[in-house]
C-alpha cells in the first residue's frame, strides 16, 4: 500500500496523543484566524480518535495567555506537533 507523508505525519501524531499531552496547532479556516501561521497550544482533556462515523479529534484546554479557560474540538488535522509538559516550556512564540 502506498500511502503518502501526510498520512504518515497524521499516524505518527496519532500514536504520540494521550490524555494530558500538550499539542499545537492551527486554527480551521472557519474561526476565522487573523494570522494563519501562528500556532495555537492546548492540553489534551480526552481523545476522540478510530471511532466509526467521527472525524479523529482532540478536545483541549487551551495554554495560550488569556484564553486559559477555553475548551475546544482540534481535528487531527490541525494538529503540528504533540509535546509533554517539558518540551513545551521550551516553545518559543
Amino acid at each position: 500500500m502506498n500511502t503518502s507523508y501526510k498520512e504518515h505525519d497524521k499516524e505518527a501524531i496519532k500514536k504520540q496523543l494521550a490524555k494530558g499531552c500538550s499539542i499545537a496547532y492551527h486554527l480551521k479556516p472557519s474561526q476565522l484566524p487573523t494570522n494563519k501561521e501562528k500556532l495555537w497550544h492546548g492540553r489534551v482533556l480526552h481523545k476522540i480518535l478510530d471511532r466509526v462515523g467521527l472525524f479523529d479529534s482532540v478536545i483541549v484546554k487551551s495554554l495560550e495567555p488569556g484564553y486559559e479557560e477555553e475548551t475546544e474540538i482540534v481535528f487531527l488535522e490541525q494538529i503540528i506537533d504533540v509535546f509533554t509538559d517539558s518540551q513545551l516550556s521550551h516553545v518559543s512564540e
